[in-house]
């Protein structure tokens, strides 16, 4: 696949001087800094690694740039979805890792290997994120939730390094009668189903974060987001509004896994780097914040009903297979309410209509090819 496409794009190239506003007004702060990012080649971390090299590009002079790290399982991956960057002769700002988070490493010494420095910040974002992988493999999603959160803290206990932790609303589990959950909330999670494996492990690893900052006083932050979905999501992807998108820009209709009546938080992906950023140079220790677009809250079929204008096509509905079935959460709404995160002056930028409709233009001139 030809990612130039997408860093070339008209809309892209603006969510990408979005999200620089907010860094151009720490450049003092963070010039010269490494960041790692793990999950590098998923939905949000390529989105990240994307905004830093840009920034890096058009904003740094050469002595002010910043190292990314780009962690990920599939080097192969990686460098293709990177590929813009490698090809610069003179643009060496980014490291590309292999490593399965799941599985025993040390930090330290892959850092010393492509680096021979340390990390100033560590954005964890590795872990599967969609119903089939959580299906397919539920030991997998929780090793790398947990064991690779653990390996991370006991590399920044060590040193000066701030950790911010990319995790889920699916932590809340079901609150009865709320309908629009807050950073004090907690809720019901069905501990015997095969797919609490993600908002299980979700949970655990917040703690290990809280524990950690309160214990040893790591520099710890936690982002619970909302349904994520943009210009970076992968064909692969399993979650609704990946495959509704994926039908669209192949000119088919959209097939619906139920009635689609639930309600939830979805969050443009440029909106929730912009977000993340801001939570990472928060100052505070063992802070949550939600991270999600009040106007962007769609039921489950007024979504798929908006993508599918986008490509002028029909919604028809079938229901899912036994494999994907295990990997559906229950039928409820799934609100979450960012105002903490506002208050340190999140402000999205993209509402429903406008964000769905970047993301099918985008990804007609990425996938279609």
């Amino acid at each position: 696949m030809d990612y130039q496409k997408i860093i070339e794009h008209k809309f892209y190239v603006e969510d990408l001087e979005y999200i620089c506003e907010f860094l151009n007004n720490h450049t003092e702060e963070l010039k010269g800094k490494c960041f790692v990012i793990t999950g590098a080649s998923g939905l949000i971390g390529s989105c990240i690694v994307d905004a830093l090299l840009y920034w890096n590009r058009n904003y740094l002079k050469e002595s002010e740039r910043v190292t990314v790290v780009a962690i990920g399982r599939n080097a192969k991956r990686l460098k293709e979805r990177f590929s813009y960057v490698l090809t610069e002769k003179d643009f060496v700002s980014l490291k590309i890792v292999e490593q399965d988070l799941g599985i025993d490493f040390d930090l330290t010494e892959i850092l010393n290997l492509v680096l021979k420095r340390e990390a100033d910040y560590i954005i964890h974002g590795a872990s599967n994120s969609d119903p089939k992988n959580f299906s397919l493999h539920p030991v997998g999603t929780i090793t790398t939730n947990i064991a690779g959160m653990t390996r991370i803290l006991e590399y920044a206990k060590q040193r000066n390094t701030r950790v911010l932790y990319v995790s889920s609303r699916e932590v809340y589990g079901f609150i009865p009668e709320k309908t629009a959950y807050e950073e004090e909330d907690y809720g019901l999670v069905d501990f015997n189903g095969l797919r609490s494996c993600y908002p299980e492990s979700k949970r655990v690893s917040e703690l290990l974060c809280r524990g950690y900052a309160e214990e040893f006083g790591v520099s710890t932050a936690m982002a619970r987001l909302g349904y994520v979905y943009g210009p970076t999501m992968l064909m692969s992807d399993s979650k609704a509004i990946a495959q509704f998108m994926k039908k669209a820009v192949a000119g088919e209709n959209i097939v619906m896994k139920s009635k689609g009546e639930q309600v939830r938080s979805y969050c443009y992906v440029a909106d929730i780097v912009d977000g993340l950023f801001r939570i990472l140079l928060d100052e505070r220790k063992g802070e949550v914040f939600n991270a999600a677009n009040r106007n962007a809250e769609i039921s489950i079929r007024d979504l798929a009903e908006k993508i599918a204008g986008c490509a002028g096509v029909q919604v028809v509905f079938e229901l899912p297979d036994d494999v994907e079935a295990k990997g559906y959460s229950s039928p409820q709404d799934a609100i979450i309410d960012e105002e903490k995160l506002r208050k340190i002056g999140y402000a999205p930028r993209y509402g429903i209509e406008e964000g769905v409709q970047r993301t099918f233009e985008i990804l007609k001139a990425l996938w279609n090819h």
